[in-house]
């Protein structure tokens, strides 16, 4: 099975010294630096300690029994002076694509000729990772905070297990925390993303040198020596962007009086988000509120779906408007997420309350939409006609804002964007 992905509008980017990027370049201060000894065993650990380290709320990586799954490709073997032999799987399989004319030639590194940044590592792993079809998420500056995905940037596929691992030059898989005996090589590390209720959590590809040298690395406890390290420790470089979900409304009209002509019922839709600063203090933010309408001219059924809501709101569905003529007899919600709950008997007799808006954690039961967003909670309202003979009719006013103008637009809709059932058919 494969899970989809959006490709932009990550709303948050870990900070941390996480990798070993400054990778041993071989023939660069030759005199002072050791032979490698090939007869030494080599470890490589993959750790979390970026999490501890951030003050943000992590809980969904760090909670007891939560491992990353790590996949570990040997680009290069490295021979007892500290030069690269890239991998012929890889070779075959990169062809024409290789050496990467953008950045630089693995292999001529052991001329000792290339001064290499820690950009042009980041840039040469995610490349590499391209060649192996690993999905690669967007660099760090790729969107902004607070911003809707491009509604036509592509999705994701992250591929599946078997997938993964006949890619050219898979190594092995490891997890988090583990210390794993590896070869001697240049490996590209690549990190299985985590989808939870509320966000996607993906990760940075990069390479490691096993065995590793600091010498002249910025920050690094062994920043002045210039022996090999034979046990390497490096972390993951983490992405995490909250999930937009559907959510669904559902009127129900049993019975129609058709003298009375058209029936409407307007809803106020709101949701709430609770969000945490550095220091753990809560603000509440409104992240969404409009006003929907529907119109019946026969008994039946009509749905509006609300598209786009982000993940973990609070959300509010209160039936505003209820028809000149016709009464609410019945009200309910159903999420497909058990942390998800309807609350149906509050104060205000005409709402329905969902208090977390949640993926669901198995099958999808609300449907996905054409993007391949998920409907996480379908709210029912039932109207009836009370025998009454008012008559009644409306407008609702919608506004959407613009981000190309800055501004609200208004439209005026009767029914919104509904789908249509008779009740005889």
């Amino acid at each position: 099975m494969k899970t989809r992905y959006r490709k932009k509008a990550w709303l948050y980017a870990a900070m941390g010294a996480v990798l070993c990027l400054a990778l041993a370049l071989p023939q660069m201060k030759m005199s002072a630096r050791d032979f490698v000894d090939q007869e030494k065993t080599c470890t490589l650990t993959v750790t979390k300690s970026v999490f501890e380290e951030n003050t943000e709320d992590w809980s969904d990586l760090t909670a007891d029994g939560v491992e990353l799954e790590i996949y570990l490709y040997q680009v290069a073997k490295m021979d007892e002076y500290g030069r690269y032999t890239v991998d012929p799987e890889f070779k075959e399989a990169a062809g024409s694509q290789y050496p990467n004319p953008e950045t630089w030639d693995i292999e001529k590194l052991n001329d000792g000729i290339y001064e290499v940044t820690a950009d042009e590592w980041r840039k040469e792993a995610r490349y590499i990772a391209g060649i192996l079809n690993l999905p690669i998420p967007p660099a760090a500056d790729a969107g902004e905070e607070g911003k809707e995905p491009a509604q036509d940037e592509e999705t994701l596929v992250i591929p599946d297990e078997k997938e993964l691992t006949s890619a050219p030059c898979y190594y092995k898989t490891i997890h988090t925390g583990e210390q794993t005996e590896v070869e001697q090589g240049l490996y590209l590390v690549w990190a299985k993303p985590i989808v939870t209720g509320e966000y996607e959590y993906t990760f940075l590809p990069y390479l490691v040198s096993v065995p590793d040298n600091a010498y002249g690395r910025p920050g690094d406890a062994n920043a002045d020596s210039d022996e090999w390290i034979y046990d390497v420790t490096v972390g993951v470089k983490p992405r995490r962007q909250i999930r937009y979900l559907n959510l669904e409304i559902v009127k129900n009209l049993p019975t129609y009086n058709k003298s009375l002509g058209e029936a409407m019922f307007v809803f106020q839709v709101e949701a709430v988000r609770v969000e945490k600063n550095a220091e753990g203090a809560e603000t509440r933010k409104v992240v969404y509120s409009d006003m929907l309408g529907m119109n019946f001219n026969e008994p039946g059924q009509q749905s509006i779906l609300i598209r786009k809501i982000p993940a973990g709101t609070e959300v509010t569905v209160k039936e505003i408007y209820t028809g000149a003529s016709y009464k609410l007899i019945d009200k309910g919600g159903e999420t497909w997420n058990p942390e998800s709950k309807v609350i149906t008997s509050g104060s205000d007799n005409l709402a329905v309350v969902i208090s977390s808006l949640l993926a669901a954690s198995g099958e999808v039961n609300g449907g996905v939409d054409e993007e391949g967003i998920e409907t996480g909670a379908r709210i029912t309202f039932t109207n009836d006609y009370d025998g009454t003979t008012a008559f009644g009719t409306g407008i609702v006013n919608h506004f959407t804002y613009s981000e190309d103008t800055k501004e609200w637009v208004g439209t005026q809709i009767t029914g919104g964007e509904y789908k249509k059932e008779a009740a005889n058919e």
